[in-house]
């Protein structure tokens, strides 16, 4: 979940290398993956409440709101 606070690349090259070496499963790597992109979802939704303002936030955070719930069922769907 830390990988992907700031950028979701280094975990999603991470995840694939450790997939093509056989050490992880597919679903594993996707799991790996949805969970940083739903950290980093969160973390940029709470910048942008705070940094922002809540003009800002009422125009972004319904978008990343929609976002993190549809990762959060792929999460649930693997």
């Amino acid at each position: 979940l830390v990988g992907g606070l700031v950028d979701v690349d280094s975990v999603a090259v991470a995840a694939a290398q450790l997939r093509q070496q056989g050490t992880v499963e597919v679903e594993a790597a996707a799991a790996t993956y949805l969970f940083a992109t739903l950290s980093n979802l969160l973390f940029k939704g709470a910048t942008v409440a705070m940094a922002g303002g809540r003009a800002l936030a009422r125009q972004v955070l319904p978008a990343f709101v929609l976002l993190a719930a549809l990762t959060a069922v792929l999460v649930v769907l693997r």
